[in-house]
């Protein structure tokens, strides 16, 4: 049996992703209330108020002033919906962004991220592969971006087409294998590969 969850970053640890890979852009802040709301349903998600923020996220969605606040908040609606355990509703917020020609990259990036954990949970192989094809311009933090490719490794692995595994599982181990614990991760997915098709080959 294949196991990921200890490699997984929950919905919850994005919300510190979407800090560090976007952080604060004053410049891009056109207006000042949709900011101050968007201060306002932070402050509400870490009391514990997660229906309130959302609230809120949801509203600017639709009425922020500009692309930067859309897609923040639809992103973190989308982290809401999947911290409540609602994945067809953030698999919505997150395909918003995702698809709009007007989001930033940070965020387009940071949806795709989410989508394609949201299709893996759910076991929707095939739509992570799909998502992963549609390039983003910008790339996630080193250990998240090895983390969605090892989730891409693993679908194409559970879809049957091990050649793209493997050569996913070699390029996480290339780029990103000076991390002891993602480099053991993959090697042990090769090695069990590896072990897999010789069994085969006995077989026959």
């Amino acid at each position: 049996m294949m196991k990921l969850n200890s490699v997984i970053v929950t919905s919850l640890s994005l919300f510190v992703i979407v800090s560090a890979t976007v952080g604060d852009d004053e410049d891009s802040a056109i207006d000042k209330k949709s900011n101050d709301q968007i201060g306002a349903a932070e402050e509400l998600r870490a009391q514990g108020e997660k229906d309130a923020a959302l609230k809120i996220y949801e509203e600017l969605t639709l009425t922020g002033s500009s692309p930067e606040i859309v897609a923040e908040s639809a992103v973190k609606a989308a982290l809401l919906f999947s911290e409540k355990g609602d994945s067809k509703m953030a698999v919505q917020f997150f395909q918003k962004v995702f698809d709009s020609s007007s989001a930033p990259p940070e965020w387009k990036a940071l949806a795709q991220y989410g989508l394609i954990q949201q299709f893996f949970q759910s076991k929707n192989y095939a739509d992570v592969i799909r998502t992963f094809k549609k390039p983003v311009s910008v790339a996630l933090p080193s250990n998240t971006r090895s983390t969605m490719l090892i989730m891409v490794g693993d679908s194409y692995r559970f879809e049957g087409d091990s050649d793209a595994a493997r050569r996913m599982y070699n390029r996480v181990r290339d780029k990103y294998g000076e991390n002891a614990d993602i480099g053991t991760l993959v090697q042990k997915k090769l090695d069990q590969m590896n072990t897999e098709d010789n069994g085969d080959r006995e077989q026959d």
